[in-house]
């Protein structure tokens, strides 16, 4: 999961690309915690890291075509799952709090 978090927030970053403190600021991940992650995820094929056009002193990291395939397959599961969740009677409290988790959960990776 922490790893799908990754993508989806490089998947919804400005033009699907992002720095790796940003990424770790939205997360609210340290940046040596997050470097352990992006060297996890260039190994899978997922993403590549590579010189800020604009600043070469920094990196930016974006999806591979397999990165993204995967951030879209795990979200779509979410949602089925999200989908099939049944709460008990209409306990208003309840899907109030589903709606609360999910807002938090789409936020932080916006």
């Amino acid at each position: 999961m922490a790893d799908y978090l990754v993508l989806g927030v490089i998947r919804r970053s400005e033009s699907s690309r992002s720095a790796p403190t940003a990424i770790a600021d939205v997360l609210g991940r340290t940046t040596g915690g997050m470097t352990l992650t992006l060297d996890r995820l260039v190994a899978a094929g997922l993403v590549l890291r590579s010189p800020d056009p604009m600043d070469g002193r920094r990196v930016v990291v974006e999806l591979t075509p397999k990165g993204l395939e995967a951030a879209v397959q795990v979200n779509a599961e979410l949602h089925a799952w999200e989908s099939e969740l049944v709460l008990p009677g209409n306990d208003a409290d309840a899907l109030k709090l589903v709606e609360a988790l999910n807002a938090a959960v789409h936020s932080r990776s916006e």
